[in-house]
């Protein structure tokens, strides 16, 4: 399994028949874990462990928001607010005065799609095999990317509940 497969099942999810709430937060938390292990596995390349204990939801994004790159500080800093939408998600049952919408966690995915284009590209331009690998994602990448654009396009054509 890659990370990005949360996020393929986090734009799945918003396509189902059920309640709006439990739809948009189940999303919101695939989304999350999509971009949580996507940079736990681009610091871990650069020979950067965090614990494996629950601490190390924290200690990801601390360490992307420690960044000398300004792209990857966003990303660090974005992952520190998608984690506290995620636990929201899961452990408040009623909601704030601010609910997910349709249009908040659609945008939450197709961020997290970017998000772990943007670390793969980090891991890709560095190392052995980096050229290979550059390759590689090099098709996939903007297929998955627009992929995700297409459903969420569709997905607004679509008549409300």
């Amino acid at each position: 399994m890659v990370p990005r497969d949360f996020t393929d099942v986090a734009s799945g999810v918003l396509d189902l028949e059920c309640d709006q709430q439990a739809r948009l937060r189940t999303a919101v938390g695939r989304a999350y874990y999509a971009v949580y292990l996507a940079g736990r596995a681009a610091i871990a390349h650069f020979s950067v462990y965090v614990s494996s204990n629950a601490d190390s939801h924290e200690e990801v994004a601390s360490v992307l928001s420690s960044s000398t790159d300004r792209e990857i500080r966003a990303l660090g800093d974005m992952l520190g607010k998608l984690r506290r939408r995620r636990n929201d998600a899961d452990y408040v049952l009623y909601p704030s005065s601010h609910p997910e919408t349709d249009d908040s966690v659609e945008a939450t995915v197709l961020g997290a799609y970017i998000a772990i284009e943007t670390l793969d590209t980090l891991i890709l331009s560095h190392g052995p095999a980096a050229e290979a690998r550059r390759h590689v994602m090099a098709s996939e990448s903007p297929r998955n990317l627009a992929n995700a654009r297409i459903r969420i396009a569709e997905r607004r054509k679509r008549p409300g509940p």
